[in-house]
Formats: structure tokens, sequence, C-alpha cells
């Protein structure tokens, strides 16, 4: 059996890591070059108290046209406007006591669940403002 000098060794070591940096330079290029996937933004909503007895909605869907708003999973309104801002009262949506989920559907693309706790109350208005600043990630 035949056993490598010193000088052929380093040079056998000094050949395998200057093959694998170079296929890993390549694969991060190619990766980098590739970029992410045309993933689009997803749509914003908040769920602001507005007075004494109202709620101002709030979404921004863009660069989307148009956009669906949800309320509890069911479609409320279709092809809104992609960024929109209204106010809403008890007696046009909200009138019975509960928990309203609200979402907006921008090209395929979710909001974040935005909670709106019906009636207009102290408690109400701190369940909905806490979910609106967590981004509905709690509910409440």
């Amino acid at each position: 059996m035949r056993v490598l000098n010193t000088h052929t060794r380093r040079a056998a070591a000094r050949a395998a890591l200057a093959a694998a940096t170079a296929l890993a330079a390549a694969t991060t290029t190619a990766a980098i070059a590739a970029g992410p996937a045309a993933a689009a933004t997803p749509p914003t909503l908040t769920v602001d108290l507005s007075g004494p007895q109202g709620w101002l909605l709030t979404w921004d869907g863009t660069p989307a046209k148009t956009c669906d708003f949800y309320v509890n999973g069911g479609l409320f309104q279709d092809s809104t406007p992609a960024k929109a801002s209204f106010v809403v009262g008890p007696p046009y949506v909200f009138s019975k006591a509960g928990d309203y989920r609200l979402t907006v559907d921008c090209d395929g693309q979710k909001s974040n669940v935005g909670h709106l706790y019906a009636p207009r109350n102290p408690l109400n208005d701190l369940r909905t403002q806490f979910s609106n600043a967590t981004g509905g990630a709690f509910g409440s």
C-alpha cells in the first residue's frame, strides 16, 4: 500500500475544498438569482372604535384591484376596493351581541382575522382593541 506524502495529501485536500467551495457558491448564486416567487403581500385589516356606537373598518390589499370582505367566514361583500375605510354601526350588521370575525381576501391572500365585539361597552371595546393591537393573533 502506497502512503501519500504530506505535499500530495495537502494538494488533494485543497482540491477537494476548492471543489466544495465552487459547488456551494454556484448553488447559492443560483438560489439568489432565482429570487423569491412573486409572492403577494397579504392585506392588512384594522378594526377601531368610532364614536359611541360604531366601528371603523380599514383594510389595504394593494396591489390587488379588489378584495372580498367576510364576516364570520361568510362572504359579506365582494369586489370592494383594495384600499377601503368605512364606519359601521349596530343597526347595519353588528346588531346582535357577539364576536364577529372579520377577514379580507385580496387575490387569494387573506388578512389577519379581526375581531369586533358587539355591543359597544367598555369590556367589548377593550376586547376589540386588544384584537386589533395583536393583529387578531389572540382573539379574546
